[in-house]
């Protein structure tokens, strides 16, 4: 009999650092489309987050003025960059050549929408200490453009006479096009959903925005700083790459890892999208008995979860978990037949001990998952078939969570977290799909709650917490039901 993982990688993130769709037995469900407070793109009651001035010349002071005055004193000034001539003889055709590996343009341009672009003659001194960045004409230390959260702003005079003897001059690209990666770089410091919509491969972006809260939990956005040296040498060191290799075609894999290389975010800009399904989704084919094995050694080297968080009362308290081999069985038609079986006691303390029997059978699949950090988890589900179900019974199910210590052939597993949910049945129907209604139980004790148990050391797993929030999974057959 073998047991294959039911919870897989349904759905990427466009350009970011995992999957977090799980399939249950019968569906793919997605968790809430509400990415949370943190996660709303900005506006004026809620408004992107701020930076210290950066680079050599600070801005404003007590009488600076803000984003939103200055945009209304300038708003006739606003620009659309990629209307600019500059765009249209350099820029453009950079992007066009960034490719990915079916030969499809990206969407780079749409991070040009992003912010409002002003062309203006403009006295820095009047932007409030809002600004993000601070940029200056190559060859000297005169100030050209500064960013703030919604508002790239070029000196009028200066751009001009970037083009007095060239309309839509290289050197007149190379402003946009830096103002265009240093917003790019502020990824870094923003919540999820602030960047989602800009897929600069062009794919669906609701799943992004409907996961951001996750995302964000899973990897939060860098606190909000001034930038240094080496970050302004990070953006110097992107737009100068660019601009040499704009005349070739540029696979936006190879995009992608320059950006990642240079310290630009890594949800928005992380290889391992391109990893193949081989190896990005690889499985591990086990018997039940290795699988007992890596359970004992993780036993042995004292790192078995023990740390219990309840989904429903929210208390957390250290926990003991044993699992041992043990016979169980499935009903299938009029026959009982015997299987093997992993029996897992949780003790929580201060609550009854919950012991039960889960299915494994002779063999298993683990499917990989990424952990939202870069690495990797392999899942094992295992079920609770009783051979008798009613209405009001309860049964369990878990997803043991193991780790490789390394990536060699032989590199040992160790069980590094277990989600451990239960599900009550409500009413059982035969002629219909699915043939029992369960519901989460209620939970006044962390015993009856529904567990995420981690090791002491366990990496947070996006994986996991997508789990435990996903609708209970009942385990009724029309062999093992016994009313209507």
């Amino acid at each position: 009999m073998t047991n294959r993982s039911m919870l897989s990688r349904c759905s990427p993130f466009a350009l970011l650092a995992y999957a977090v769709t799980v399939i249950f037995m019968v569906s793919c469900a997605p968790p809430s489309s509400n990415p949370g407070g943190s996660g709303s793109p900005a506006s004026a009651s809620n408004p992107a987050p701020t930076l210290g001035g950066a680079g050599t010349t600070d801005s404003g002071g007590a009488t600076g003025l803000q984003d939103e005055q200055m945009a209304k004193m300038f708003e006739h000034f606003i620009k659309d960059p990629t209307k600019e001539l500059a765009y249209a003889k350099h820029i453009e055709p950079l992007f066009k050549n960034i490719k990915d590996a079916s030969g499809k343009s990206s969407n780079l341009d749409a991070i040009f929408k992003m912010k409002n672009w002003y062309i203006a003659p403009v006295d820095f001194e009047k932007i409030s200490k809002e600004s993000l960045g601070v940029s200056f004409i190559s060859t000297s230390t005169v100030q050209i453009a500064r960013q703030t959260a919604r508002s790239v702003w070029i000196k009028k005079e200066l751009y001009e006479q970037q083009g007095a003897k060239e309309p839509g001059s290289i050197e007149q690209a190379e402003t946009l096009l830096h103002e265009w990666v240093m917003n790019v770089y502020f990824f870094k410091f923003m919540p999820a959903a602030d960047f989602c919509k800009f897929d600069i491969s062009g794919g669906d972006t609701k799943f992004c925005l409907d996961n951001a809260a996750l995302l964000d939990k899973a990897m939060p956005p860098e606190v909000p700083r001034q930038l240094n040296s080496e970050d302004n040498e990070n953006i110097r060191t992107v737009t100068s790459w660019m601009f040499q290799n704009k005349d070739r075609t540029i696979l936006l894999q190879e995009f992608v890892e320059l950006m990642n290389r240079n310290g630009f975010d890594r949800r928005y800009f992380n290889p391992r999208q391109f990893e193949s399904p081989k190896e990005r989704l690889q499985e591990l084919k086990l018997s039940s008995q290795e699988i007992f094995l890596a359970i004992q050694g993780t036993e042995r080297g004292g790192q078995m979860p023990s740390e219990c968080t309840g989904v429903v009362t929210k208390q957390s308290s250290s926990c003991k978990v044993s699992i041992e081999a043990a016979p169980a069985s499935m009903k299938i038609g009029n026959a009982v037949l015997p299987v093997k079986g992993l029996r897992v006691r949780v003790d929580a303390y201060g609550s009854q001990p919950t012991d039960v029997t889960l299915v494994i059978g002779n063999e298993v699949n683990l499917s990989a998952a990424d952990d939202g950090r870069g690495g990797v988890v392999f899942q094992l589900t295992l079920l609770e078939f009783p051979t008798a179900i009613r209405p009001g019974d309860r049964h369990h199910h878990a997803v043991l969570w193991f780790r490789k210590e390394n990536n060699g052939p032989h590199a040992a597993l160790n069980l590094e977290a277990i989600t451990w949910r239960s599900a009550e049945v409500v009413s059982i129907d035969k002629s219909r799909n699915p043939i029992c209604l369960v519901r989460t139980p209620p939970a006044k004790t962390l015993g009856e709650d529904q567990l995420l148990i981690r090791s002491k050391n366990a990496k947070f797993n996006l994986s996991e917490d997508i789990y435990m929030n996903a609708p209970p999974l009942g385990t009724c057959t029309a062999d093992n039901v016994t009313h209507q």
